[in-house]
C-alpha cells in the first residue's frame, strides 16, 4: 500500500473520529451513562464500563490535584482507557533531556517470559514509528508493528504472535513546543469505541501536556544525584549499585553477567592539540554512541576521567564480544573531522565465566582495558581485549602493560621516561621468566625480582609527579630504617622497614591525578578517593608479589591513629601493625619539613612540636619518644652553606643510618 493510500486512510480515520466526538459529548449532555436516565447494566456490562471513561474535563481536574509522578499519568491512562476493552497495546514514552533519545518507560501488556527493560530508540532512527511522532509534534499513524523496533516489539505480549498485527497511533504531549512524552495505542480491530479511546485521549492531551512536563522535570532533578553534568550517563556511585542488583538476578536466574570498559586512548593529545573543550567533547562523543549502541537491559556510566563503562546483563563472554564489536563500529561513524584521530580501548570480564569473586569482575575488566590500550597505543586503532586473553600472556607482556599503563599516567615530562627504563629492565632480567615457567623457587624469586623492581621503579615515578614530593618515598625509607635500628629490629626487619616505607604510597598510583596533584584543599568526595591508596598499595599492586607480603601490613594501615580515629580499618593502639606505626611517625616529619604547594617546609623544632602534641592520640608516644632521640645522633653540619628544614633533618637522618650501616657491615 502507498503512502498516499495510508494518508487518505488516516484522514478518515480522523475525520469519523471527529464526528464520534461530537456524539459523544452530545451523549454526555444528555445523561447517556447517567442513571437518572433509567438505563440498568449488569455491573461487568462492556458498554456501562465504556461509557464512564469519556467525562475528560473532570478526569483532568482530579489528575492536576492527585498526580506527583509519572507513575500516577500512566496509571491514570491504564485505569481510564482499560475500563471495557482495553487497546491490544499501551506504552507511553518519555524523551531524554538532550533531545537524542527516547526511553519507553511503561508498556502494557508485557510478555510473560520477558523482563521490561525499557527500550532506548535513538532519534536518528528515523523509520521509528515513536521517533516520527516526536519529529511531527502530532498524533501519528502506522499499520506496521515493526515500526516500533524490534527491542520493543519482542516484549509485548501479542494475542497472535505467530501474526502480530496492530492498528498504531502515538499521541505526543507538546509543552513548549517541545515532545517530553509519548502515548502509544495499539488496536487489533477498529471499532466505534476503540475510536472513542483515541478520541479521549485527544481531548485531554493539550490539558494535561503541561503537567507531565513539570513530572518529567521533577524526575530529572531526583536522578541529577545519579547523573554525570558532562556526559549525562549515569555517575559511579549509582552504577555500583545497580551492579550489585545485576548480581543478584545472575545468581537468582543463573546467568551471566558482563562488566565492559572504554577508555579514549589519545585523550591527553587532544587536550594539548585542540583544548580541553575538544577534550570533553571527545567524552561526550564516546558517552552518546555508547547510549545509542546498548540494549534496554543494559546500564552506562561514566567510570573515571575519559573511561565509560557498560553493565551488560544476560551476556555470555560471546554475545559481549558482539556487543563489544559494535561500539567499535559505531564510534567509527560520524565521528567530528577535528577528532578523526580518536581511537578507543575496550575490555571486559564476564560473571561468573571469568571469575566468581564479585568484587574482582570490575578488576579483571580493568585489566583487559590496560592490556587492549597497550596493543592500541603500538598500532593507532581501536582495540577490544577479553580478560580471559591475559592468561595466554608472557610474563614480560604483562609487565610492559603494567608499566606502560603507569608510566603513562604519572611520567614527568621533563624526566627520562620511566617507561622505557621499565622496559630496559624488563629485558634485561626476564629471560628466567619467560622461558622457565616450571612452578619452582628459581622461577617465583626471579619473577619477585622482576616484579620488585618495577614496582619500585613505579614509586619513583609517582615522587617524580610533583617536585613538592619529590625524593620522598627515599627519605622516609632512610628514617624508617633508623627507626627500626633504634628499635633493635634484626637486619632483615630493618630493611623490610626501608622497603615498606619506600612503597607506602604506591597506592596512589591508582588516585586519579587530578585529585593527586590538586592544589587546594580536597573536598569530601575527594578525600574518601584518596583514602583509598594505602588498600590499592597493599591488597592490588604488593600482594601478587610474595616476597613482599611482610610488609603488607605497614603499607595498609599506615594511616591509622593511636586513638582508633584513623584509616582504613580504625585500628586502635598496638593493633596497629608496628611497621605501619613507624611509617606514619617518619611520613609525617618528612612531609612536615618538606615545602609544599601550600606552604615552606617548618623547622626542625617545630616539626617535633607538631609530633610531640599528636603522641598518644596519632601516633605511638614510644615510639616518639625513640624517633627524638635519633635526631639527636649526629652532631650538626659545619658547612656553611644553609640548608633547608628538610636537608638538615636528611642528613641528620643519613649520617644516623651510614653508623648503623658500619655497625651492621652493610653496604653503604
Amino acid at each position: 500500500m502507498g503512502k498516499s493510500a495510508y494518508a487518505d486512510i488516516a484522514y478518515k480515520l480522523w475525520a469519523s473520529i471527529d464526528r464520534l466526538t461530537q456524539d459523544v459529548i452530545r451523549a454526555n449532555k444528555m445523561g447517556f451513562d447517567n442513571k437518572n436516565k433509567g438505563h440498568s447494566s449488569k455491573p461487568g456490562h462492556p458498554k456501562s464500563k465504556k461509557t464512564r471513561l469519556l467525562s475528560p474535563e473532570e478526569d483532568v481536574r482530579k489528575l492536576i490535584l492527585q498526580a506527583g509522578t509519572l507513575d500516577d499519568i500512566w496509571q491514570f491512562f491504564v485505569r481510564r482507557l482499560g475500563n471495557g476493552t482495553p487497546p491490544d497495546l499501551m506504552c507511553l514514552s518519555v524523551m531524554d533531556e538532550s533531545g537524542d533519545y527516547i526511553r519507553v518507560r511503561y508498556l502494557h501488556p508485557v510478555a510473560e517470559e520477558v523482563t521490561f527493560r525499557q527500550p532506548i530508540i535513538s532519534t536518528a532512527s528515523r523509520h521509528n514509528h515513536l521517533i516520527q511522532a516526536c519529529q511531527r509534534k502530532d498524533t501519528t499513524f502506522s499499520g506496521d508493528v515493526n515500526s516500533l523496533g524490534s527491542e520493543l516489539t519482542n516484549s509485548i505480549a501479542f494475542a497472535d504472535p505467530l501474526n502480530p498485527h496492530l492498528n498504531l497511533f502515538s499521541v505526543p504531549l507538546i509543552a513548549k513546543d517541545t515532545p517530553v512524552a509519548i502515548l502509544t495505542l495499539g488496536f487489533a480491530e477498529m471499532d466505534s469505541f476503540s475510536q472513542a479511546k483515541l478520541s479521549y485521549v485527544y481531548t485531554v492531551r493539550d490539558q494535561i501536556a503541561q503537567l507531565v512536563w513539570n513530572l518529567v522535570l521533577q524526575d530529572r532533578m531526583q536522578s541529577q544525584a545519579q547523573i554525570d553534568s558532562l556526559t549525562g550517563l549515569l555517575n559511579y556511585s549509582y552504577f555500583q549499585q545497580v551492579l550489585d542488583n545485576e548480581f543478584r538476578k545472575a545468581d537468582l536466574y543463573d546467568n551471566a553477567v558482563t562488566v565492559l570498559l572504554l577508555d579514549i586512548n589519545n585523550i591527553q593529545d587532544i587536550n594539548e592539540r585542540l583544548g580541553h573543550s575538544a577534550g570533553d567533547e571527545a567524552i561526550c562523543h564516546l558517552a552518546s554512541t555508547v547510549r545509542h549502541s546498548i540494549r534496554g537491559l543494559d546500564t552506562v556510566a561514566r567510570h573515571g576521567g575519559d573511561e565509560v563503562v557498560v553493565i551488560l546483563p544476560e551476556s555470555d563472554p560471546q554475545t559481549a564480544k558482539e556487543i563489544a564489536e559494535r561500539f567499535k563500529e559505531n564510534l567509527a561513524h560520524n565521528i567530528p573531522a577535528h577528532l578523526s584521530d580518536m581511537s578507543v580501548s575496550i575490555g571486559y570480564a564476564t560473571y561468573p565465566n571469568d571469575t566468581k569473586q564479585k568484587d574482582g569482575l570490575l578488576k579483571l575488566a580493568e585489566q583487559a582495558l590496560h592490556l587492549a590500550k597497550f596493543r592500541g597505543s603500538k598500532t593507532g586503532e581501536s582495540t577490544c581485549i577479553a580478560s580471559r586473553e591475559i592468561e595466554a600472556l608472557s610474563e614480560k607482556t604483562v609487565l610492559e602493560v603494567f608499566a606502560s599503563h603507569v608510566a603513562r599516567k604519572y611520567n614527568n615530562v621533563h624526566a627520562p621516561s620511566v617507561y622505557q627504563e621499565l622496559l630496559a629492565q624488563i629485558e634485561n632480567k626476564n629471560a628466567p621468566a619467560a622461558t622457565q615457567k616450571q612452578k619452582n623457587e628459581n622461577y617465583q624469586l626471579s619473577r619477585d625480582a622482576l616484579m620488585l623492581e618495577t614496582i619500585t621503579s613505579l614509586a619513583g615515578a609517582l615522587d617524580a609527579k610533583d617536585r613538592y614530593t619529590r625524593g620522598h618515598s627515599q627519605a622516609v625509607a632512610n628514617y624508617a630504617a633508623a627507626l627500626a635500628h633504634a628499635l633493635k629490629m634484626s637486619p632483615e626487619e630493618v630493611e623490610q622497614m626501608r622497603l615498606a616505607a619506600f612503597l607506602h604510597d604506591i597506592g596512589k598510583i591508582g588516585i586519579p591525578e587530578a585529585i593527586l596533584c590538586k592544589k587546594g584543599p580536597l573536598n569530601e568526595k575527594e578525600w574518601e578517593i584518596m583514602k583509598q591508596h594505602p588498600v590499592i598499595g597493599a591488597e592490588q599492586i604488593l600482594a601478587p608479589v610474595t616476597s613482599l607480603k611482610p610488609i603488607i601490613p605497614a603499607v595498609l594501615h599506615h594511616h591509622e591513629n593511636w586513638d582508633g580515629s584513623g584509616h582504613p580499618h580504625a585500628l586502635k593502639g598496638e593493633d596497629i601493625p608496628i611497621g605501619a606505626r613507624i611509617v606514619s611517625i617518619v611520613d609525617a616529619f618528612h612531609a612536615l619539613t618538606s615545602d609544599r604547594a601550600y606552604r615552606k617546609a617548618l623547622p626542625v623544632a617545630e616539626a617535633k612540636k607538631i609530633l610531640d602534641a599528636g603522641a598518644g592520640t596519632k601516633w605511638d608516644p614510644r615510639l616518639i619518644e625513640v624517633f627524638f632521640s635519633i635526631l639527636t645522633i649526629a652532631t650538626p653540619s659545619s658547612s656553611s652553606v644553609a640548608k633547608t628544614p628538610a636537608e638538615s633533618a636528611e642528613t641528620e637522618i643519613s649520617r644516623a643510618i651510614e653508623q648503623i650501616q658500619v655497625q651492621l657491615q652493610l653496604p653503604l
